[in-house]
């Protein structure tokens, strides 16, 4: 999978003088406990139309991404800074963080909030960025919760916080929006509520796209079985704005794959279990070359 870089790419000599505090999030953090899990893929294509469900996000992807052709390629990019961020060093996250404000300062977008009012802006500014980390948020504490149960209450803060941390390399100060998990719940609930997902015709195009890719041909004909995923991940009444609602047939695949995750995620070898970069740090902590 090419699209996983980062620390997979280093000799284990690169560590050679790093200690655990070089590292956004140390070894042990509940972040590494959540996000490196790869089977939260399964969740991804749901949080990359979430995502540009928001009609400021949906623009912005509209105009300045070739979603026609690359309707995965958002999916693709989130991974790219998640894993850089979430298990590389701090240079690697500083770097990924000048990246990321560099593409997103050329994007302007316009679109009308759930009180109706035209709100134009850039592609930095808060209210847009929080709900992309919103939708990482809650995304990966629900994937995890598939596969290994809920997380504990102590667990669920520790990681929204962790989170915040997180959102600070994209350019979002630690300050905005809510401050503690209960916060954030009304915080999403509020959202989902408000009406503003799915009210723009391009978010609807874009979902389409992302369930049924142009490019390759190979996915397209990969996700025909697995629209499910959208139905049954995307929340209410997103799911049905967006042209996938749920049906009996498509919760009862949903329960079939999560007892199949739940059943085979646990016994699966690291190699297959975890995304590069966060085994590359795990061989150099064997190593002794973190301490």
């Amino acid at each position: 999978m090419g699209f996983i870089w980062g620390l997979g790419h280093f000799k284990s000599g690169a560590y050679a003088t790093l200690v655990s505090s070089d590292f956004v999030f140390p070894p042990g953090s509940v972040f590494h406990k959540v996000c490196r899990e790869q089977a939260l893929l399964v969740g991804g294509p749901a949080a990359a139309v979430l995502q540009a469900a928001h009609p400021g996000i949906g623009q912005g992807v509209s105009r300045y991404s070739d979603f026609t052709n690359d309707s995965w390629g958002r999916l693709v990019r989130t991974l790219d800074v998640v894993w850089t961020i979430g298990f590389g060093t701090r240079a690697q996250a500083e770097a990924m963080r000048e990246k990321m404000i560099a593409l997103h300062e050329r994007i302007q977008v316009s679109y009308r909030n759930a009180d109706g009012n035209r709100v134009s802006g850039g592609g930095m500014t808060p209210d847009l960025q929080f709900w992309v980390l919103a939708t990482l948020i809650q995304g990966s504490v629900d994937g995890y919760a598939r596969v290994h149960g809920p997380l504990a209450e102590e667990a669920l803060e520790t990681f929204f916080q962790e989170m915040r941390i997180f959102g600070a390399y994209f350019g979002l100060a630690e300050s905005y929006g809510p401050q503690d998990w209960e916060e954030f719940q009304n915080y999403y609930r509020s959202v989902l509520e408000s009406g503003i997902l799915a009210s723009d015709p391009v978010s609807r195009e874009i979902a389409h796209f992302v369930a049924q890719p142009p490019h390759p041909h190979w996915l397209r004909w990969a996700m025909k079985p697995l629209r499910f995923l959208l139905s049954e991940i995307l929340p209410e009444p997103v799911n049905e704005r967006l042209g996938f609602p749920s049906t009996p047939w498509r919760r009862f695949q949903m329960r079939c794959l999560c007892f199949l995750l739940r059943c085979t995620v646990p016994l699966l070898p690291g190699v297959i279990r975890f995304p590069g970069p966060y085994r590359s740090m795990l061989k150099a902590l064997k190593r002794k070359e973190i301490r």
